[in-house]
């Protein structure tokens, strides 16, 4: 039985934030996805075998309604843009990350007098070479295949000083994952706490500056030698 138990425990999949291994899995619903806890980090995810081919993510991605003329989408962007704009320089350089078919956050914050470019792998996939003031990240982060090389990245395209703000919905305790809406959209594979954020700041040498314990985090720039 000893020796079963351990067999299983080295086919499970290492963390995708982290990379360690010793993963506890969760069976939340019979008929609902497996996912996995990361001790190291706090990162929840869903199995490998459940990440979503690029066909069927992007035509999930076509299929919601965020636009310009979503007055709901507009009026939750603009809730995100009033909890991070008292840590963002006026008038700076930003890139949204993640922006999805229509950049409809960067017409927000064009409008409060940023300098705004945008990047999504599936509808705009250059990724820009200059480095941001501010890089935003909604509703994407939950997207992430891979959260370490994307997190990286942008971190990469950041100037030291700059702020990273990220808005994704926390995950609930365990016991209420059963009936999470979040976890029945097929292409949110990635998911966080506050724990998770403190180790991305820790990993990527940044500041916790602000978090609404929902859904919001504001990150600043190290230069690597302050804590």
């Amino acid at each position: 039985m000893l020796q079963e138990l351990a067999n299983h425990a080295n086919n499970l999949p290492t963390c995708r934030l982290c990379k360690q291994s010793g993963l506890q899995e969760l069976h939340v619903h019979p008929k609902g996805p497996i996912l996995y806890y990361c001790p190291g980090c706090s990162m929840l995810m869903k199995s490998p075998s459940d990440l979503p081919d690029p066909e069927a993510e992007k035509a999930r991605y076509l299929y919601h309604q965020n636009n310009p003329e979503n007055e709901g989408y507009i009026s939750f962007l603009k809730s995100f843009t009033q909890r991070i704009l008292p840590f963002v320089p006026k008038n700076c350089c930003g890139l949204d990350y993640g922006c999805g078919p229509h950049p409809v956050l960067s017409g927000i914050l064009k409008a409060e007098g940023f300098s705004m470019q945008f990047y999504d792998p599936f509808f705009f996939p250059d990724l820009p070479v200059d480095t941001y003031d501010l890089i935003t990240c909604t509703e994407t982060a939950e997207h992430f295949h891979h959260p370490l090389t994307s997190i990286q990245e942008m971190t990469d395209l950041l100037r030291i000083g700059g702020v990273m703000a990220i808005m994704t919905e926390f995950y609930p305790p365990f016991d209420h994952l059963h009936d999470w809406y979040y976890l029945r959209d097929t292409t949110h594979v990635s998911f966080y706490n506050i724990q998770t954020m403190a180790f991305i700041a820790r990993k990527f040498q940044l500041q916790l500056l602000y978090t609404d314990s929902v859904r919001t985090v504001v990150f600043r720039k190290l230069n690597g030698m302050q804590q």
